[in-house]
């Protein structure tokens, strides 16, 4: 089916700029995939969403403010992942996103896959690959598919409907509140 994909790691780890530091939940991924299948390139408010260069970070607005950082700024992110080694990575700030939600704008940030991927060693390695249908109504179908052709019993292959039950109900009761209105 016609589909895009979009491999994500998410690491927790430190963001330190020359003046300060801030606890951040970095996603590293894919941004051309991003753009097809989300907003967030169109909530940067200063700079720009990432381009090929793996050494580009975005982050919130708030963020920014609490690091006291600007576009091109150097941040090094710092993050333990499974061993005594602390891996560390320096950016360039690229762009500045706000979407209105502090938890995001004053804890996110976002980098290219590769980058994300030598934090950890190195590899093609993801925790999560979104496959974005152009049918939605495909899924179940190509959920069966994606498990069979894996093989893997112990990797979680779920249906939207599946992975996001709470917007399943809502679309029940929006859909139902709008029915009994007409």
């Amino acid at each position: 089916p016609d589909a895009v994909v979009a491999p994500r790691l998410f690491l927790g780890g430190l963001l330190t700029s020359p003046s300060s530091s801030a606890r951040v939940g970095l996603t590293a991924l894919v941004p051309e995939a991003e753009r097809r299948i989300q907003d967030l390139h169109e909530k940067v408010v200063d700079g720009d969403w990432l381009g090929q260069d793996t050494r580009e970070i975005v982050i919130g607005r708030d963020m920014a403010e609490m690091l006291g950082v600007g576009l091109g700024d150097k941040l090094v992110f710092s993050g333990q992942y499974g061993s005594e080694e602390v891996a560390t990575r320096l950016f360039r700030v690229r762009g500045i996103v706000r979407t209105g939600a502090a938890a995001i704008d004053g804890r996110a940030a976002w980098v290219h896959l590769e980058a994300g991927q030598a934090l950890l060693g190195g590899g093609e390695v993801a925790h999560m690959v979104t496959l974005h249908l152009a049918d939605p109504d495909a899924s179940e179908k190509t959920a069966a598919a994606v498990r069979a052709a894996l093989g893997r019993p112990e990797l979680d292959v779920r249906t939207w409907r599946e992975a996001l039950p709470d917007l399943v109900g809502l679309l029940k009761f929006t859909s139902t509140s709008t029915d009994a209105l007409v």
